[in-house]
């Protein structure tokens, strides 16, 4: 609130979440918590149906960087690189 020549006399803060939005983010708790699935995020009527068992396929794709990180960490543990577990590792994109 502010006096007549402009000067904040104080403030009221507001609720950052009303009880509506309380209400809501409690439903969406439940629905995620009774409805999904904790290991796929479908819902449970779809991934967990009797009928649906052989109706899924699978496919993996292959991460190339933790690929080249994995070879490069073999290679020093079997390199003989003292403690190879404790090294840091990255990987950039080779230019050739």
């Amino acid at each position: 609130m502010y006096d007549d020549d402009g000067r904040l006399l104080y403030t009221q803060p507001e609720v950052e979440w009303d009880e509506i939005e309380i209400e809501w983010m409690r439903s969406l708790q439940y629905v995620r918590k009774t409805m999904d699935c904790p290991m796929c995020g479908l819902p449970k009527t779809v991934c967990q149906a009797r009928g649906n068992e052989r109706k899924f396929k699978a496919e993996a794709d292959r991460c190339h960087v933790t690929k080249a990180i994995r070879r490069q960490q073999k290679a020093d543990a079997d390199g003989g690189i003292e403690f190879p577990d404790s090294l840091i590792y990255s990987a950039t994109m080779r230019t050739d």
